[in-house]
């Protein structure tokens, strides 16, 4: 997923990132310098927010592993896609989740009963 975007990025010249080929383990690392503000905030560069499908408001998880730092994407939250879904599509209307339980139990009882 992110390696076609990688090849894409080395094509394109809009990005300040710089796509690199690592000898000893043949991976494709894509590297970009950012400076840190005043309140410690590091902007992530666009290249790498776009490779990975960050958007305003993903989660990332933060490692400190010997001299480095890893900055690495939460895993998939179902329930945020979810919501996400749900606040962009029609309006449903609200339904009680009290009635409707109340309903189902009813319904199973009534069920049993017969």
């Amino acid at each position: 997923m992110a390696e076609n975007y990688l090849k894409k990025l080395a094509k394109a010249s809009m990005y300040k990132s710089k796509l690199h080929l690592c000898r000893t383990c043949g991976k494709k690392l894509l590297e970009e310098k950012m400076k840190v503000g005043p309140k410690g905030q590091v902007v992530i560069p666009q290249a790498m927010r776009k490779a990975l499908k960050i958007e305003p408001g993903t989660e990332v998880l933060f490692r400190f592993e010997d001299d480095q730092l890893i900055v690495k994407k939460s895993y998939f939250d179902a329930v945020a896609s979810l919501q996400k879904i749900a606040k962009g599509g029609k309006s449903a209307s609200h339904i009680e989740p009290h009635a409707a339980y109340e309903a189902s139990l009813e319904a199973r009882a009534r069920k049993c009963s017969t």
